[in-house]
């Protein structure tokens, strides 16, 4: 994203066929909101229709939402979050049609809750996005990443009014290290470590949903 010709290309793109659908919701979502700053699209290089894999993270960062955001959730935004999770996918060996990318609270909130998010936004996160996963009808393996994350996967199977979409999907949740680089403060060597336990988590979310490793 930090090419202004790729991010025009995929801000252009959000309305294609196999996108349209999120996009939509999204753009329901935003009005929904209004007294919020918005929530950005899924970038059309996902395709969420074919998506087993849904990785969980709080909220939207700066490089994502916000004025100077792509407005776009997207391993190629211009962040170290974001380098990172495409080195995860790499070596995990998912590609973008296994995975669609999603927020435990989707609305940019990110100055507002520098300590994460309040519980009154983790459940009303929980209910949009059992409001997804209908327009991802493959998931069946959610990545939480972070705090917030696995607060949210916990209500999402817990929950009277979600869980039942759960487990009739069979559905499995996975906790996961924040991605941000204050998680990987960390010694060269516990860095390596933290990076392969994430991608050995998303190996085992792969199998759970039935995917083989994509070549490099």
């Amino acid at each position: 994203m930090k090419d202004p010709e790729y991010r025009r290309s995929q801000l252009g793109s959000v309305h294609e066929k196999h996108i349209a659908p999120v996009t939509d919701f999204i753009s329901r979502l935003i009005a929904e909101r209004p007294e919020l700053a918005g929530v950005p699209f899924v970038a059309p290089h996902y395709r969420p229709e074919t998506a087993r894999i849904l990785s969980l993270s709080s909220n939207p960062g700066p490089r994502a939402g916000g004025e100077k955001g792509s407005g776009l959730l997207s391993v190629q935004n211009d962040d170290a979050s974001a380098e990172r999770m495409l080195k995860v996918y790499t070596a995990a060996g998912i590609g973008d049609e296994d995975v669609v990318p999603w927020n435990a609270f989707p609305w940019f909130v990110h100055g507002e809750l520098p300590n994460g998010l309040t519980s009154e936004y983790i459940e009303q996160g929980v209910h949009v996005l059992s409001r997804l996963l209908d327009l991802c009808p493959n998931v069946v393996s959610i990545v939480a990443h972070g705090g917030d994350a696995h607060r949210c996967a916990q209500l999402l199977r817990s929950s009277r009014i979600v869980g039942p979409l759960v487990r009739r999907r069979g559905i499995h949740t996975w906790d996961a290290r924040h991605t941000s680089n204050r998680a990987f403060i960390l010694s060269p060597q516990q860095r390596r470590d933290a990076e392969e336990d994430m991608v050995e988590t998303y190996r085992q979310a792969m199998a759970h949903a039935g995917l083989v490793p994509r070549e490099p």
